[in-house]
């Protein structure tokens, strides 16, 4: 089984490196074995969270999110 870890914003992996391997950490302790858990950002989403509070740049993050 693979499970889908879909972050909301624009994280690179190679700036957030210690947020990425702490949930992680935390998938490996409550999945069953064989399952292989994946963990993706929004490359080109909102970088701040707090644009989400704005529709119209939420419903373009959005849009990213189902690309």
């Amino acid at each position: 089984m693979r499970i889908w870890c879909q972050l909301p914003i624009s994280m690179p992996r190679s700036s957030y490196r210690s947020y990425y391997d702490l949930l992680q950490r935390d998938y490996d302790m409550i999945k069953r074995p064989g399952t292989e858990t994946v963990i993706v950002d929004v490359p080109t989403g909102l970088q701040d969270p707090s644009l989400a509070s704005y529709l119209g740049l939420r419903q373009a993050n959005e849009r990213e999110i189902l690309k």
